[in-house]
Formats: structure tokens, C-alpha cells, sequence
């Protein structure tokens, strides 16, 4: 291989809790005409595959401890959130300048713990978390993928 390509999906699909997303990417890899060969990669947002794991969380109702609430009230956050991100996080590495940087349980280091407030939905309380298993995921999409095309490919889900 001696080139690299990158292509979006076109018109891809919003996502929702139970959705098949191998079938949802490859319906949409054939409607934009795109030829998958082996050694492929697909890269997916984390977005996409913890809404169709239906990693939500309300809330409203997460019922924060008191250092939850103490953060919060340093931080002037909901302590309902913050509740989330120590759940999310094995420490929490700082939060100068208020940005609650975090080790997540997965091992990653981020802010809020990877917890996703934006185009989610109408109800302010509604967040999303990082897939549980995002390696699991990962190799399930490709098994399923590969398998259903009939090629040798690769799937990275980013984490950004």
C-alpha cells in the first residue's frame, strides 16, 4: 500500500439506543457507492456506538455524594454531573482553570470523564458516556462487518 484515502459516509444516519449499526454503516457504505477492500479501516465516533449501546444517563436521576457535592459547589457545577465523572473516572488529575480533567476507568485521560453534554437531545438533563467495552465494540463491528462483506477490515472507534 503505498496511498492513503479517506471518505465520509453521506446523509449518515442519526443513531439511536438499539439501532444494528453494522447494518446502518453498511447500508450507508453502499448508498455512497464506497468499494471496501481488505485492509480497510473504518473509523467510527465514540458518539455513534454509545448511542447505539444506549449509554445514557438522566441526570436527574443520579443521586450525588457529598463530595460530588462539595466539587460542585467549588466547580459551580451540577453535582449530579460531577456524580457521573467520579463515577466514570479512577482520579480525578485537576481542575484548574474549572476543566475537570480526569484518568478515566478505561485508562484514558479527558475531560468530564468523556461525558458528552452536546446534540444529544432537547432534555438538558440527558448525557452520554463512553461505550462500557469500546475495545469489545470495536471487535464486535468489524467481526460483523468483515463478516457481511466479506473482506478483511479494521475498525477504530475514536474517541474525541
Amino acid at each position: 500500500m503505498n496511498h492513503l484515502s479517506i471518505q465520509a459516509l453521506d446523509e449518515f444516519p442519526l443513531i439511536n439506543p438499539g439501532d444494528n449499526l453494522c447494518s446502518i454503516i453498511i447500508d450507508s457504505i453502499k448508498d455512497n457507492e464506497i468499494l471496501i477492500d481488505d485492509g480497510d479501516v473504518i473509523l467510527l465516533a465514540q458518539k455513534i456506538v454509545s448511542k447505539s449501546e444506549n449509554r445514557y444517563k438522566d441526570l436527574s436521576k443520579i443521586t450525588p455524594t457529598e463530595k460530588a457535592k462539595n466539587l460542585g459547589k467549588t466547580l459551580s457545577r451540577n453535582p449530579s454531573f460531577i456524580q457521573l465523572i467520579l463515577d466514570e473516572s479512577n482520579e480525578i488529575l485537576s481542575t484548574e482553570k474549572n476543566v475537570i480533567i480526569v484518568e478515566h476507568k478505561l485508562g484514558y485521560i479527558n475531560i468530564n470523564a468523556g461525558i458528552d453534554r452536546s446534540n444529544i437531545s432537547e432534555n438538558k438533563d440527558l448525557v452520554l458516556l463512553l461505550p462500557e467495552n469500546p475495545k469489545k465494540s470495536a471487535n464486535d463491528i468489524q467481526l460483523q462487518i468483515s463478516s457481511q462483506l466479506n473482506k478483511d477490515i479494521g475498525v477504530i472507534i475514536t474517541m474525541l
